[in-house]
Order: C-alpha cells, then sequence, then structure tokens
C-alpha cells in the first residue's frame, strides 16, 4: 500500500501563550499518509532496534573503518572553512535526504496517532555498550515510543522503521540548552562516520572550546532539507551555538561541524531551531555525556 507524504509546514513552539518575539520555531516539518498505510508498516518494519544493556563503554567494531570513540579536540591553529555547496546530496520528491539505510543528514520521520509524521534529520553516529544508533533533537519525540522511519524511495512510499527515539531530554541545564536523544539502530555503516559522504569525522569538539571560536568561523549542518551549508558564528554563549539562519524545517537533529583546511570535521553541536533570526544548535559533547555514548569516528 502505497504512503503518501504531505508538507504541512514547521512546527512553531512559543515561550509564553503570547504570539510574539519569544516564539522559537523549532525545525520539524509534519507530513501526512494515507490511514491505511498506518497497518503497512508491520510489513515493511524490520527490528534494528536493542534493548539490552545500558549506556556505558564502547564495544569493539564490526568494521575496520570506523573507531568506536571520538577524541574530544582542541581547535586547531588553521583555519576552519566553508564548505556550502562543495556536494551534492541525494533528494526525494519533497526536497528531503533519503535513503534504505539511516545515516547523518537523512529525514526521518516519526509515526503520529493522526496518521502523519513529525519530520527531523538524523544526527552523528554513536556507539555505547548497548550498541550503536545516532543522534537526533530531544523535541523530535513528539510521540514517545513512536516508531521513527527512513525512506527507501524518492517519492516516499517505502518507509523502512530504523527504532524509536529514547532518552529524549529538551529543557536548560547548567551545561547550556539540552535537546537531544538517541535512535538505537543496531548496526551503522562506515559511510556514517563521513559527513555527506566526503568529510570524515575525526572527533567532537569540548563544548569550553566551541565558545572560544572566534567571531565569524563558518559553523555548518548537514540538514535532511539545507543539505550542507555554513555560516559565520555570531556566538557560542551559554546556553547555544548561534549562526544566521541556515536551515529549513525538518533540519532538528542535524550534525552541527566545523571543517578544517586538511578537509577533516569535528563536531560541535546538534540543531535545535531558530530564533529572532539566528539557527540555534545545542552542543554536542554535554549530549553524548548525558546520554552515554560516543561519537563514532573514521579511523585515520
Amino acid at each position: 500500500m502505497a504512503w503518501y507524504r504531505f508538507n504541512l509546514g514547521k512546527t512553531i513552539r512559543c515561550a509564553s501563550a503570547h504570539v510574539a518575539a519569544s516564539c522559537k520555531y523549532r525545525c520539524m516539518c509534519k507530513r501526512r499518509f494515507a490511514l491505511t498505510a498506518i497497518a503497512a508498516l508491520a510489513a515493511v518494519a524490520m527490528s534494528a532496534c536493542s534493548t539490552a544493556g545500558v549506556a556505558g563503554e564502547a564495544v569493539p567494531a564490526t568494521g575496520s573503518a570506523i573507531t568506536q570513540k571520538a577524541a574530544i579536540l582542541v581547535p586547531a591553529e588553521s583555519r576552519y572553512v566553508d564548505v556550502s555547496g562543495k556536494v551534492v546530496v541525494s533528494r526525494d520528491s519533497y526536497g528531503s535526504q533519503y535513503g534504505a539505510q539511516p545515516y547523518p543528514g537523512i529525514a526521518i520521520g516519526q509515526h503520529q496517532s493522526d496518521g502523519s509524521t513529525k519530520d527531523c534529520t538524523l544526527g552523528p553516529a554513536v556507539t555505547s555498550s548497548r550498541g550503536k544508533g545516532f543522534i537526533t533533537a530531544g523535541h523530535c519525540d513528539q510521540t514517545p515510543g513512536g516508531e521513527v522511519f527512513v525512506f527507501a524511495d524518492t517519492n516516499g512510499a517505502e518507509p523502512v522503521s530504523i527504532g524509536s527515539i529514547t532518552g529524549a531530554e529538551d529543557k536548560p541545564t547548567p551545561q547550556g540548552y539540552s535537546d537531544s536523544a538517541v535512535i538505537w539502530t543496531g548496526t551503522v555503516d562506515p559511510s556514517a562516520t563521513k559527513i555527506a559522504g566526503r568529510w570524515p569525522v575525526t572527533g567532537v569538539m569540548a563544548a569550553s572550546e566551541v565558545r572560544r571560536l572566534p567571531v565569524g568561523t563558518p559553523i555548518c549542518i548537514d540538514g535532511a532539507w539545507s543539505g550542507v551549508v555554513c555560516g559565520p558564528l555570531e556566538a557560542a554563549d551559554d546556553r547555544y551555538i548561534r549562526t544566521p539562519r541556515l536551515a529549513q524545517g525538518g533540519d532538528s537533529g542535524a550534525a552541527v561541524f566545523v571543517v578544517d583546511q586538511k578537509g577533516e570535521a569535528s563536531l560541535v553541536g546538534i540543531h535545535s531551531g531558530f530564533e529572532n533570526g539566528q539557527d540555534e544548535a545545542t552542543f554536542l559533547e554535554p549530549a553524548l555525556e548525558r546520554l552515554g555514548v560516543q561519537a563514532l569516528t573514521t579511523a585515520r
């Protein structure tokens, strides 16, 4: 049975009952499917989520192309570069990145009780003693326990289950605003350690070092709808990494990163939303610590 997808716009979240400048836009999209497709999920779902064990130390790699624990990096002396438009991503008929296997930057949808989905972006690949999976934004968990899937074809008619969102948090913390969660997929393809198949992830930058980056440093995201785009750092304060508006609806959860002159990527954050003309990303390092996971990196 075919699934029918329609973009119904962004989800808007306001800090008060009054619609004013305090309104924060969370970068999710909503798509609606034929109600008869709900039953079809069972036919296309594949069990990819492990429920055994708890988060903790990294486990050995299943392939030689990736290592298990990302080092916390200090910014290099060399300048970081803007890589906007340097790679062409595969897009479906809705304009989002897609594929039958999960990897960073791909669009994900969480099934809702009304037959629609709330769409976000799959973020960095991670590992722990529990298994492997991917980070996304905590606010993407609109229906706790709801099935999450990717789309295998350009028309969005072939949803593939990848698990469910766990450990979601969306609130202020002493380490900055927390907006993170994990999806346990069981396995991660080695290609998931390269952003857009091009820039190898070599580590995670400590939040303290992100805050020391000079204003104007190119900060990049790999959003399901925006693709790979970069903009100058405007501020990295006690809550967010802030840049000019780069993202579109559906980009929540995207990896936020910098690329050095050698073409290597360091992860810095998770795209959360936009407010007052600025994109806002949360810091990745405290999110990994809270979730008990480590970012997967490309072996040198």
